[in-house]
């Protein structure tokens, strides 16, 4: 016999033991992201500025619009809290935050809240302004 933690029952030892609860992360594009990560030497560039891509996540926004934004855009088609970049373990995520003038990757615009895989070379909107992911 074995006691039961923290109930002071004892238990036969022929009772199965239940395996230890682990909280699962939700099932969403962004799953597996890892902290501080660094997906190599690639930058968000906007015209003649340049982020780069460290971390798990690079929240884009009206310049004055939002403070907790990485970059801010000074452009009135950007929404205050329009997209985020999300470190992934198989790269970048592109996610509209629900933006007014939408987010688009090539020639797609993504629904609120959808997100794409995107590489350097691929253009991106955040309203009318054009970006790009560029390898350093």
């Amino acid at each position: 016999m074995r006691e039961r933690k923290g109930l002071g029952a004892p238990v036969p030892d022929s009772a199965p033991v239940a395996a230890p609860t682990v909280a699962r992360p939700r099932t969403t594009a962004i799953a597996g992201a890892a902290p501080d990560q660094v997906m190599g030497a690639i930058s968000l560039v906007i015209g003649t500025r340049s982020w780069p891509l460290v971390g798990t996540r690079l929240l884009v926004g009206r310049a004055g619009g939002y403070a907790g934004a990485h970059v801010e855009v000074n452009d009135a088609s950007t929404s205050r809290r329009h997209a985020e970049l999300v470190a992934t373990d198989a790269g970048w995520l592109l996610r509209d935050l629900g933006s007014t003038n939408g987010t688009w990757s090539g020639d797609a615009r993504l629904a609120p809240g959808d997100a794409v895989a995107v590489v350097p070379g691929v253009a991106i909107r955040f309203g009318t302004v054009t970006a790009e992911l560029k390898q350093c």
